[in-house]
């Protein structure tokens, strides 16, 4: 980093002296420059169309950059393959890293674009960078930085899969022992790199009464769209504090679930529509309407569910109970004879 003043004068030989000295100024710049890459970042999942999008800086304190170029290798290949810009396609080297492509200025930020198609579904890449300063030697060339960051990105297309096991569509809850107290579900993600998944979300729209989407409180609903983090990722659950919190009686709810791998490719479930009904069903006897009979062979009466929502009123079943109250033997009628 030391500054050199080189001065000349000349005298010939009669005793003529050069009017005024000729004089140059350097650095001696031995420090080769420092670049790095901003983006992507090491260890990152992209999608293709992301990846291409590259850029970083580079610096020198002396004698300053005069270019930086970046390397992209796809390790993925049966033999690695170099990308090469002069050749638009990737290079076999025989693992010498010859393909180094040159970036767009300004040095001290600096942006290289390859379009998504360059880059495969499911292959992991490694990125590195190098740069040059403006000195030189006898043989005319400059400082060399290469900064083996062996930085490593993955591309990934493939959108992931998932679907809820509870609550099942056209499920009724609220009776005894059916509250729904959690969600669950199961996602996956078939990338061929098995790069795997982010978070799993749930959804849950109340349908009825007054329309809302369940933002995680004690009976809260709010009119935009909210998504709730579930527990886990290829088995996940959604648990809630209480089912009190969530549904009421009376009311339809259409419940989705969401699932986001490492690049952010999502997969949206189709919406389950649940009905949730706490209140007991009641029955009345018509016929027999009297206390004594010589003979009967008809039993009638009419049963009732009770709801504001069409879909939930509904009777599973009516059974009857006949008990001989009076005789030789008191026992229940078992349906025959």
């Amino acid at each position: 980093g030391a500054y050199f003043t080189i001065r000349s004068s000349a005298t010939d030989t009669v005793g003529g002296i050069q009017s005024g000295v000729t004089s140059r100024s350097f650095y001696q710049d031995e420090v080769g420059p420092v670049s790095g890459i901003s983006q992507p970042t090491h260890g990152s999942f992209k999608k293709s169309s992301e990846i291409g999008t590259m850029n970083g800086t580079a610096t020198d304190g002396l004698s300053g950059v005069s270019k930086v170029q970046i390397q992209i290798r796809n390790v993925t290949m049966e033999a690695d393959g170099y990308w090469s810009v002069v050749s638009g396609t990737w290079v076999y080297t025989g693992g010498s890293a010859t393909a180094w492509n040159n970036v767009t200025s300004p040095w001290a930020n600096w942006t290289f674009n390859l379009a998504g198609s360059t880059f495969t579904d499911g292959h992991e890449y490694r990125l590195d960078t190098r740069a040059y300063d403006n000195s030189y030697n006898a043989a005319g060339s400059s400082n060399i930085a290469t900064m083996g960051l062996d930085l490593q990105v993955k591309c990934d297309d493939t959108v992931p899969t998932g679907s809820i096991s509870a609550p099942t569509a056209g499920g009724r809850y609220g009776g005894s022992g059916n509250t729904l107290a959690s969600m669950t579900g199961i996602a996956n993600d078939p990338n061929n790199g098995a790069f795997g998944l982010s978070k799993v979300q749930v959804q849950i729209y109340r349908q009825t009464g007054t329309p809302g989407y369940y933002t995680g409180g004690a009976l809260t609903y709010q009119g935009s769209a909210t998504w709730l983090d579930a527990t886990g990722t290829d088995a996940w659950s959604y648990t809630f504090s209480a089912s009190s919190d969530v549904w009421e009686n009376d009311n339809i709810y259409q419940v989705k679930s969401k699932v986001k791998d490492k690049a952010n490719n999502e997969y949206e479930t189709g919406a389950v529509t649940i009905s949730y009904d706490t209140v007991k069903p009641t029955s009345t006897i018509w016929y027999p309407a009297g206390s004594n009979y010589s003979s009967l062979t008809m039993l009638s009466g009419t049963a009732n569910d009770a709801g504001n929502a069409e879909a939930i009123r509904s009777i599973k079943e009516v059974r009857l109970k006949i008990y001989r109250a009076a005789g030789d033997t008191n026992r229940y009628w078992d349906g025959v004879g």
